[in-house]
């Protein structure tokens, strides 16, 4: 491909890519839980061009001949390793104490009316009102990673 259908495709020129590599430290060859193997440069492009356009993975099968179930594995183990390779990174930049830890876990309670069923789910007894209760793990840069709601019980 030219440079220009590089850039157009994947947002990023040829130079730049191979330097995304680097910097977001993804390993040579990447291993996915089901057994697939792909390049570490392969498994960027195809992150980028999923990022790119609002595309299904359907779209990607002629440009990458991979199956769809393929293409998704390569898409989320990439995206876990840019995200703990980074967090990681962000955390030991700020002193943390353990290097391996990437996260940290937030809860907040949000007050709601009283309901009229099942009212003793939604009361908290330490906060003395009826609440729901928003527990989430959030990394160094704010992002949140992962979210539940739940009752106070």
């Amino acid at each position: 491909m030219s440079d220009d259908i590089v850039k157009n495709i994947f947002r990023f020129t040829r130079e730049h890519l191979l330097r995304l590599v680097c910097l977001l430290r993804l390993p040579d060859t990447i291993y996915c839980e089901t057994g697939h193997t792909i390049t570490g440069l392969t498994a960027l492009c195809i992150v980028l061009r999923r990022l790119s356009y609002p595309n299904r993975l359907n779209d990607l099968i002629l440009m990458f001949g991979l199956s769809p179930q393929s293409l998704s594995q390569i898409i989320k183990t990439t995206l876990n390793i840019i995200v703990a390779e980074r967090a990681e990174r962000a955390v030991t930049a700020k002193g943390g104490a353990i290097p391996t830890c990437w996260g940290f876990i937030d809860s907040t309670a949000k007050a709601i009316c009283r309901p009229t069923l099942d009212q003793e789910l939604y009361y908290s007894g330490h906060k003395r009102y009826h609440c729901l209760k928003y527990q989430s793990v959030i990394c160094p840069d704010g992002v949140i990673v992962s979210s539940k709601v739940h009752t106070t019980e």
